[in-house]
């Protein structure tokens, strides 16, 4: 989606928290925190206490992704995981 901008900032800037929270539910931890982690403070505020799916995928190097993350997302954070080809 195309964010705009005005006087006052992005628009993105100016949603809710709960309408931020409905948004990043439908991203995985990996694509949410690559987005807007580090983007401000207010986000990453949020991004603290935003309920995460965590997707383990065999060809992608889900360790060295999950460590660059993991310092930030708190284990009663996670609502999902799921293991994709796991042998």
């Amino acid at each position: 989606f195309v964010v705009m901008s005005n006087s006052n900032g992005t628009l993105f800037e100016s949603l809710s928290n709960d309408l931020l929270f409905d948004i990043f539910e439908y991203l995985d931890v990996y694509s949410l925190f690559q987005a807007f982690a580090g983007l401000n403070q207010r986000l990453n505020d949020v991004l603290r206490s935003t309920p995460v799916h965590y997707e383990s995928n065999k060809d992608t190097n889900d360790e060295l992704l999950w460590n660059s993350i993991a310092s930030t997302v708190q284990p009663s954070q996670i609502r999902s995981i799921v293991l994709n080809g796991v042998d």
